[in-house]
């Protein structure tokens, strides 16, 4: 990969410069590794409800409509790295854009993570049962993929992570 290190009002941005057509793939990493153990449990249900909820300037009906009219998505997850005898946790970010709507797209994620309306109750309990409905099926559906991630989780952190934000710990958290 052609990757230029750059860095812009002093953040660290990794350029591909490839041709896309007109489309910025854009991934955005936040190190997550040092949230405290007793609050790890909790970033799978933050980046569930990212972008479901709404934000000082959206209900999360516009929030959803804008991102569909101006962008290819915006997705929230959380991604582990195991290298070696270290590991990185990191909230991801991605998101597909026209490089006309570059603005629009780095706004909304700004209005998304900095102004999400976490106290509405009863959309963030039905936020959580679907997750959950959909969680029991993913883990009815790898049942070994997910008593592998289970039974490491006690053994390496990266997995323990993974276990919280997208495995059964995460389900136990729903």
């Amino acid at each position: 990969l052609l990757t230029e290190e750059k860095e812009v009002s002093g953040v660290k941005v990794l350029h591909h410069d490839y041709p896309t057509n007109g489309i910025g793939y854009l991934r955005l990493l936040f190190n997550v590794k040092d949230i405290p153990a007793k609050f790890v449990k909790y970033l799978g249900l933050f980046k569930t409800l990212l972008g479901s909820l709404d934000t000082k300037e959206h209900t999360y009906q516009t929030l959803e409509q804008d991102i569909d009219i101006n962008t290819g998505g915006i997705n929230y997850s959380v991604m582990t790295n195991k290298n070696n005898d270290d590991y990185s946790v990191n909230l991801l970010i991605r998101a597909n854009t026209l490089y006309d709507k570059l603005d629009f797209t780095f706004d909304i994620i700004k209005e998304v993570i900095n102004t999400t309306n976490f106290e509405m109750n009863s959309r963030i309990k039905e936020c959580l049962a679907m997750e959950s409905s959909k969680m029991q099926q993913a883990l009815v559906g790898a049942g070994h993929a997910t008593s592998y991630v289970r039974a490491l989780s006690y053994i390496e952190p990266v997995f323990y992570y993974n276990d919280q934000v997208e495995g059964v710990g995460y389900f136990e958290t729903l």
